[in-house]
């Protein structure tokens, strides 16, 4: 082989080389960039105090097949139903707390205000939208179709999941003058289904809603406690 040959050859591994060069260094810039993007939302996702909730699916309600929006307390199978017009409450109670589930555009959403014993607010959710107070509680845990909160005692006190045709809710909250209502399941395998568990001025509410997160959400950000 000539040396001009040679030469040649020299000059195209060294232009591939310059090539391949600015290639990884291309690649390295792009990658690190999406590895940020990544890293920046999930640190978004652990620091949210606000957010909305929304069905895995397209809502199926359709009343002219006697297909009606539903809120199920927590996942009991026990259920009330609202057959009502669009836009028409379906559930309230203990008047400031506004809990109230509705039918909008054919979605079904869900509104409450979550306070403890003392009358300050932990948490609200207003059609679907969920905000938390972060001094009044401990932690939340979320995706896109579940919101949960824990108080400052490390209690749940409020769980949201929305499904394409009814809400499921589990709550435990108190109006601004210390009257409370709990809403979940029972947990008493010889009186299995829903509850709804009311408690005058003063008296505390004994419901206990099982988390469906782990904690901390900070190291556990949308994981589930177990299969759902």
């Amino acid at each position: 082989m000539s040396n001009e040959t040679l030469q040649s050859v020299s000059q195209f591994v060294l232009a591939l080389g310059i090539v391949l060069t600015g290639l990884g260094g291309w690649a390295a810039w792009y990658y690190g960039r999406q590895i940020e993007k990544e890293k920046d939302a999930a640190t978004d996702a652990r620091s949210a105090n606000a957010g909305v909730i929304k069905p895995s699916a397209v809502p199926v309600l359709d009343s002219s097949k006697a297909v009606y929006p539903k809120m199920e307390l927590s996942d009991s199978g026990a259920t009330l139903t609202f057959p009502g017009p669009s836009g028409s409450q379906l559930f309230e109670v203990i008047g400031d707390n506004d809990l109230r589930i509705t039918k909008e555009n054919g979605q079904i959403t869900v509104s409450a205000t979550i306070r403890d014993a003392h009358g300050d607010v932990i948490a609200r959710i207003q059609k679907n939208e969920w905000s938390v107070n972060p001094n009044r509680s401990l932690d939340r845990n979320y995706t896109s179709d579940t919101f949960e909160v824990v108080d400052m005692k490390g209690e749940v006190v409020l769980q949201v999941r929305a499904l394409p045709d009814r809400i499921q809710i589990a709550a435990k909250m108190y109006g601004s003058q210390g009257r409370g209502i709990g809403v979940g399941k029972s947990m008493n395998p010889q009186k299995l289904g829903g509850v709804i568990e009311l408690a005058e001025h003063g008296e505390p509410l004994h419901l206990i809603i099982p988390p469906l997160f782990r904690y901390p959400s900070a190291a556990h950000m949308g994981e589930f406690a177990a299969a759902h």
